[in-house]
């Protein structure tokens, strides 16, 4: 008792003085400081991860963990300034891709299900060949909201343009992505919460 009633008149006295918050809770999304540049960065992301899922989902367990890799793969790669080995592989081991993965999608422990790239552990993991990205969507952010639980939603209209059949006409669709940001060391990023397509 005598510890809590300490603790409670510390938190008083450290109020009164202007020191600092006595909060213990993490900070919300309108009490960040966005730069320009993490606005801009995060704002490519998301040009990137909606490109790459364009479908909606209530939870990220829904999302192919197939493409989830994919992905990953690619944008681990490009956090490490795009460079490759003389081969043209870029290594990235499995403790690198489920750390991503867990920062970006929540997913734990996650395994790539696929054969490709290959697996070496004695060349340093995964042998990530970076060819044959692009998407055959265009992105448009159409509004950012920051709420104050944290999250941001992105809404974004998606044109779809076919490749193998120049005569369809191209689609498009308007889905909101929702993510929590977090923060690591004062750089921020946005882990994946939901996707929900607009029909109006």
């Amino acid at each position: 008792m005598k510890l809590k009633i300490i603790g409670i008149i510390c938190c008083i006295l450290v109020t009164i003085l202007g020191l600092t918050s006595c909060k213990t809770e993490k900070d919300t999304v309108s009490q960040l400081n966005f730069s320009t540049e993490d606005q801009e960065r995060l704002a490519n992301y998301v040009e990137k991860y909606a490109a790459a899922f364009d479908v909606p989902y209530h939870s990220t367990d829904e999302i192919d963990e197939n493409i989830i890799g994919w992905f990953s793969f690619w944008q681990i790669w490009e956090e490490n300034d795009s460079v490759t080995d003389e081969e043209g592989y870029f290594p990235i081991a499995k403790e690198t891709l489920r750390s991503f993965v867990f920062a970006r999608f929540g997913i734990e422990e996650f395994e790539y299900p696929d054969i490709l790239p290959i697996y070496d552990a004695d060349k340093g993991g995964y042998q990530f060949y970076p060819v044959g990205e692009g998407s055959l969507n265009e992105i448009i952010i159409e509004d950012t909201t920051y709420n104050d639980d944290n999250t941001v939603i992105y809404t974004i209209m998606i044109t779809t343009y076919p490749m193998d059949y120049p005569f369809l006409q191209p689609t498009s669709k308007r889905l909101t992505y929702t993510f929590s940001v977090e923060a690591v060391e004062g750089r921020y990023y946005l882990q994946a919460i939901s996707a929900q397509q607009l029909y109006n």
